[in-house]
């Protein structure tokens, strides 16, 4: 990657997709994170809905970026742990026109061998910590 040269943080995220599962399939908080996290969103209207509102911003921010600017971005990276969701990064591939990848944060923390396939797997949940971390450090 190179230089990140603006971010922006929407107010929506994985918990208001669960909440909007458990709602409108009268279902328990828990019953809904589990079946989002093995079978994504796609295929549900409240899922997908909520879902919509954030690449809906997402997009809204890349355009104006870009218009500003006066250049294209490069890359598009998802972070959090709703970028893990089935389906999340296909979604996002049909939003813009650039690259869409799930970001590693861990990717250059040097962490025991043992565990790098966990942090890979975890890995974009803790995305602001890991920043914040490295902030500090270089502060």
């Amino acid at each position: 990657f190179g230089v990140i040269d603006v971010s922006h943080t929407i107010n929506k995220g994985g918990q208001d997709i669960t909440r909007a599962l458990s709602r409108s399939l009268n279902i328990t908080f828990a019953e809904a994170e589990k079946q989002k996290r093995e079978r994504g969103v796609s295929d549900t209207e409240a899922g997908t809905s909520t879902l919509n509102y954030i690449f809906s911003e997402a997009k809204r921010i890349y355009l104006t970026y870009q218009r500003k600017e006066g250049k294209a971005i490069s890359q598009v990276v998802l972070v959090g742990g709703g970028s893990l969701l089935p389906g999340v990064v296909q979604m996002a591939k049909g939003e813009f026109d650039a690259p869409v990848s799930v970001g590693n944060p861990f990717e250059r923390v040097q962490t025991p061998a043992f565990i790098s396939e966990a942090l890979t797997d975890v890995g974009p949940s803790f995305a602001t910590a890991i920043g914040l971390a490295l902030r500090a450090v270089k502060g």
